[in-house]
């Protein structure tokens, strides 16, 4: 008798133990988890506008000049500046003044055949025309010239920028074979007088 009330307890237990393990009920996580993930929430929504940064023109490759919210002031070098009697020319200009520290990122051209070797500095300023330390040029009795070497119809790119905030504007002084002493640029007022001197130079190795 006792051992049949055993048998009968372990039974009624074994089959409580059974049902609980085929349904799981109590550890179902909620209705809603049944369903599977969707695409919510991984759609990206970008504003156009938004990648165009108002305030740097820097690492964009486009041919057109990008709207910008800005003006840069006109105190310093522009595209089409010539140096080396015309051999190299400023191409491209791409500045940045983000949190106003300002960057500038040179593209120059090699308009001849030859090979051109020039060393060149850029010195920024702010409005009022006081000089501002590049990081690469520095400034003054510690001014570092920074050299360059340009293919035949290529190009080169050259940067720098300014130590400290507050610059403006920059300018760009490249010094090369048949240049100023001082890496000026070539002044417009005498493009004539460089072109005939160019095509005289090139009459006499003929």
């Amino acid at each position: 008798m006792r051992h049949a009330l055993w048998a009968l307890l372990l039974l009624a237990g074994g089959s409580t133990l059974l049902t609980t393990g085929c349904t799981g009920e109590s550890i179902h996580p909620p209705k809603e988890w049944d369903e599977e993930a969707g695409n919510e929430g991984t759609d990206v929504h970008i504003d156009p506008a938004k990648l165009n940064n108002p305030t740097s023109e820097l690492g964009t490759d486009k041919v057109r000049p990008i709207a910008k919210t800005i003006e840069w002031l006109p105190i310093g070098t522009e595209e089409g500046a010539t140096y080396s009697d015309e051999a190299l020319i400023v191409d491209r200009i791409l500045r940045d003044d983000a949190d106003n520290n300002y960057a500038v990122r040179i593209r120059l051209k090699n308009t001849t055949k030859d090979v051109q070797k020039a060393k060149w500095i850029i010195r920024f300023y702010n409005r009022q025309g006081a000089q501002i330390s590049g990081y690469a040029g520095g400034i003054g009795s510690g001014e570092k010239w920074q050299g360059v070497v340009v293919d035949p119809f290529g190009y080169a790119t050259i940067s720098d920028f300014a130590r400290v905030m507050g610059a403006d504007g920059f300018r760009l002084y490249v010094k090369g074979a048949g240049g100023s002493a001082d890496g000026s640029p070539d002044d417009p007022a005498n493009a004539a007088e460089r072109k005939e001197k160019r095509e005289a130079r090139k009459a006499g190795k003929q």
